[in-house]
Formats: structure tokens, C-alpha cells, sequence
């Protein structure tokens, strides 16, 4: 398949969630240890109509307000996002800088557990969150340089709160997520033992989308090395033409650790999940699609992703145009979410030759590294503040962290 430019005539752009290959009207789910099947990626146009596709957080601001996506001349021109060039050290200090990187990716290594997602405990009553939007994309658990181009609020109601609630009945919530034009999009989530299930949505113009069957996004227990894949194929009415969907997502975990967050937000037992999800409409008069690859961060009692990563492309009579790149991550949370607060930690004195006084919530654990990522002591505090022996550890440079954040101390060791 080719990648060109698109030059397509659009009137506006909807955001939509993925599609694949499996047979048109099947369906099928499964989460098993196995290799990924092929997807492609689309974003669809408006004579095709995605409207009521589920809209991930901030993927709509993203584009508005980065500028990811603008009409000209009624054309779709897409900007090229760059990767901010990588923070290179001074050779002077080059060493010190490596050993340092080391040692604190050694220390996010060494917090990795098999996390296992099911079920979320979630509130009854409605919710909301802050998600921080970005146009790069930062790699790996270790998110806390990541910077917000804009905060934005998406709220979770309760699907029986709702004016659709009778259509919906079989979900819990309804996603509310603003839409670029004004007005919101609505997308209907339940969370069952079995897993995340898509029931559909509403859009900003009161267009209404109902699957007969869920399409599993998060299928419970979920746990490392675990692949899932799900379709669904329909029709619905929409302006007037019978539009053809055909939904799929696939997932892979592909590691466990702790997610650090920009605030000191921190979320243990983390799963990184690589994603594709594409949506594929056909009318009489044209077919096109949209399709999202990405990598989401899922943790426990969340009922979305942390953060994420995403690449949007169109694919239009088969030729693929990446429109933009992008990323989200959480910043807060309201009432009935307790989001991790972070931990204090100090150590002094240092340089430091026989004992050291280190100070820290009471119960914490506590891992010293040196500067080649190796651990020297992995010790529980019995209160408050405490004086360790380190006339045993060995000379240079160490590093103190709080196990499940990325509260980390620096204390140089001499004789």
C-alpha cells in the first residue's frame, strides 16, 4: 500500500475508533497468547460518516488546537509532527550522566510486577478527568518530562442520567467528550467480570449509533503477554444513507511497570498495551475509514488508559495518509478517584562516609541503586526518620527511591 498526500474534498473531520481485516458482518473476541494480525489505519470522511465512534480523551483537541489537522482550498493537509531531539550530555560529564540513566531506569525495572487488570471498583455516581494533551510521544513508563499543550475535562456519567439511557441500557457509563465544533460526542462504556465493552454513542448533532452486540475493548483478566482481538460489523442509518460499519481492535501487552506521570504522579503494576483500532464505513457512494495505532498505559480501577500514544492515518481507494501524531496523559481526577499522592523522601548527609539519616513516610520501601543500576539495599522504613550504617556500601555515587514513585534522592558515599 502507498502513502500519499490526500487530496480528498471534506467538509469536516470526526474522529473515530479503528478497524481490520476480518470477514464484513462476523464478529469475534478472544484473548490469547499469540501473534498480532495485520490492521490498517484510516480516517474517515464525512460522506461516509463516522459520527458516534468512540472518542478517545483529547484526540479531537489534539487536533484543533495543535493544529494537526486544517482544511485549505478544500483539501486535508496534514502537519508533520517531529520527535523533540534527544537531550544529549556534555562530554565532560557523560559518565556521570549514563550511570545516572542507568540507575533510574534500573529502578523503574526493578518495580515491575505481572499486574493482572479485571473488573474496575468504580463509583456509582459520575466522575471526571484531566487529561494532559501533547503532539509528541513519549516512550516507555517514564512520562514525567512530558509537557500539556492544553488540559482538558472529560466527564463519565451514568448511562441511566442520560437522555439515551433507554438505547444504552446495557452499559454503565457515557463518556462525554467535547466536540471541536461545539456541542459533545456521548460513547457508551460497561464494565463487566468479562471486560470493557464499546455499545456505541451519540454525536454532537444527535446522531445515535447502537451495536447489536459490545465490541471488547479490554477483555478481564488481562495480564502480560496476553493478546486480544475484537470485530463488529453493522449497518445504521445516517443523513439519509445506510452506512456498512466494520470495527476491530487488537491488543498485545507488551510489559508491566510503573507509570510516572508529569506532577509526581505515579501508577504501580502498569500494563503497556500496543493498540490498533480501525472503523471502516461503506455507503454506495464511497468507502473510507479511520485508523489509530498506538501504545496505552492500563492500570487497575481505571476506566481508561493513564496516558497513551496515537498515529492517526485516512485510508481512502487504498491509499494510506498519516494525518497527525499525539499523545494524552492523566492529570487528575475528581471525587471518588484516589490518585497516587507523592512521597517524601530526604537523606543527609552528603557526601556521607559511615551513617546517613534518612527521612520518609513510615511503612515505605525504599531501594538505594548504584550509578550502574545495580541495588545495594532494599529496606522497609520503621518510622519516620532513621540513621542507616553505609560504611559497607561502596564508594560513589547512589541513588534512594520510594518504591512506586519517582521520588529519588542522590547521596554520595566517601571514606
Amino acid at each position: 500500500m502507498r502513502r500519499q498526500r490526500l487530496e480528498g474534498t471534506v467538509t469536516d473531520v470526526h474522529f473515530a475508533t479503528g478497524v481490520d481485516h476480518h470477514d464484513a458482518f462476523q464478529r469475534h473476541g478472544e484473548a490469547v497468547r499469540r501473534e498480532p494480525s495485520p490492521c490498517l489505519v484510516a480516517l474517515q470522511r464525512q460522506a461516509c460518516d463516522t459520527r458516534s465512534a468512540p472518542v478517545n480523551p483529547a484526540h479531537g483537541t489534539l487536533a484543533q488546537s495543535a493544529g494537526a489537522v486544517v482544511e485549505e482550498d478544500g483539501r486535508i493537509h496534514a502537519s508533520k509532527f517531529g520527535h523533540p531531539a534527544p537531550y544529549l550530555a556534555r562530554m565532560n560529564i557523560a559518565t556521570l550522566r549514563r550511570g545516572v540513566g542507568v540507575a533510574l531506569s534500573a529502578l523503574l525495572a526493578t518495580s515491575l510486577q505481572a499486574q493482572t487488570l479485571t473488573q474496575p471498583n468504580l463509583p456509582d455516581h459520575g466522575f471526571t478527568f484531566t487529561y494532559g494533551v501533547t503532539n509528541v510521544q513519549p516512550e516507555g513508563f517514564d512520562w514525567s518530562t512530558a509537557f500539556s499543550i492544553q488540559n482538558v475535562n472529560f466527564d463519565f456519567i451514568p448511562t441511566d442520567s442520560t437522555a439515551y439511557a433507554d438505547a444504552f441500557s446495557a452499559s454503565d457509563f457515557a463518556q462525554q467528550v467535547p466536540a471541536p465544533n461545539g456541542g459533545v460526542n456521548l460513547s457508551y462504556f460497561g464494565y463487566t467480570e468479562s471486560g470493557m465493552d464499546f455499545w456505541g454513542g451519540v454525536d454532537a448533532t444527535g446522531v445515535q449509533v447502537v451495536h447489536p452486540e459490545p465490541l471488547r475493548f479490554v477483555p478481564y483478566p488481562f495480564t502480560l503477554g496476553d493478546v486480544h482481538s475484537d470485530s463488529l460489523a453493522f449497518e445504521f442509518s445516517a443523513g439519509g444513507l445506510n452506512v456498512a460499519r466494520h470495527m476491530s481492535i487488537d491488543m498485545e501487552v507488551l510489559a508491566g511497570g510503573t507509570m510516572l506521570l508529569p506532577g509526581e504522579l505515579s501508577f504501580e503494576n502498569t500494563l503497556q498495551v500496543a493498540q490498533t483500532q480501525w472503523v471502516l464505513d461503506s455507503t454506495v457512494a464511497s468507502t473510507g475509514g479511520v485508523l489509530i495505532e498506538g501504545v496505552a498505559y492500563w492500570t487497575q480501577d481505571m476506566p481508561v488508559p493513564v496516558a497513551q500514544t496515537y498515529t492517526y492515518s485516512q485510508v481512502v481507494a487504498g491509499d494510506t495518509s498519516v494525518l497527525f501524531v499525539g499523545a494524552e496523559f492523566l492529570v487528575n481526577a475528581t471525587a471518588g478517584f484516589q490518585l497516587p499522592q507523592p512521597s517524601s523522601l530526604s537523606a543527609f548527609p552528603s557526601p556521607a562516609s559511615s551513617s546517613l539519616t534518612v527521612s520518609g513516610e513510615a511503612g515505605s520501601w525504599v531501594r538505594v541503586m548504584d550509578v550502574q543500576g545495580r541495588e545495594v539495599m532494599r529496606r522497609q522504613l520503621v518510622s519516620d526518620q532513621e540513621t542507616w550504617d553505609v560504611s559497607g556500601w561502596p564508594v560513589g555515587m547512589h541513588f534512594l527511591n520510594v518504591e512506586g514513585t519517582r521520588r529519588t534522592v542522590r547521596v554520595l558515599v566517601t571514606r
